[in-house]
């Protein structure tokens, strides 16, 4: 019984050891980027919840023109992988959380977009954290996504900017 016993105990012990071999621990990235919009809070809201203000963040919905809303799962496209989009939660007027979901389930992805007064206008702050499971190219997709995350929020800022002229 004792020999039985030991010899499940090493055989967990060895399954545990190539459990972990062959299944890292993924690193969680975050990126944020923020700017000052010259922007009327209620407009730059509407923005946010708008297919073309959403597409600029990088949420592309399937369904041409459709934005994605509380509640509502949405198959499209974040970051080049398709996947589904939930905004899981709304402040109105102040932020949105999105995650997304990849079909491959190769990550996970969670997105908080705050809106907050700021001079004569509004500050859009976009954070996105996502699961990174190849450690060698951490950094490199970092930078990647910082540089998509900061031309989203510019490319909305411009948006916001001209419509308010």
């Amino acid at each position: 019984m004792k020999k039985s016993i030991a010899l499940t105990l090493s055989a967990f012990a060895l399954a545990a050891g190539l459990a972990s071999a062959t299944s890292p621990d993924l690193a969680l990235v975050r990126v944020e980027s923020s700017a000052e919009i010259k922007s009327a809070p209620a407009a730059a809201w509407k923005a946010l919840q708008s297919a073309e203000g959403q597409a600029l963040l990088g949420f592309k919905p399937d369904v041409a023109g459709q934005a994605i809303s509380e509640g509502k799962i949405v198959h499209g496209d974040c970051a080049g992988d398709k996947g589904n989009l939930v905004v899981t939660h709304v402040e109105k007027g102040k932020e949105m959380r999105v995650t997304f979901d990849p079909d491959h389930g190769g990550y996970i992805c969670r997105t908080r977009i705050r809106l907050e007064p700021a001079g004569s206008g509004v500050r859009l702050t976009f954070s996105d954290w996502y699961s990174e499971e190849k450690a060698d190219q951490k950094e490199k997709n970092r930078a990647a996504s910082q540089q998509g995350v900061d031309q989203g929020v510019q490319a909305l800022k411009v948006m916001l900017e001209a419509k308010g002229k």
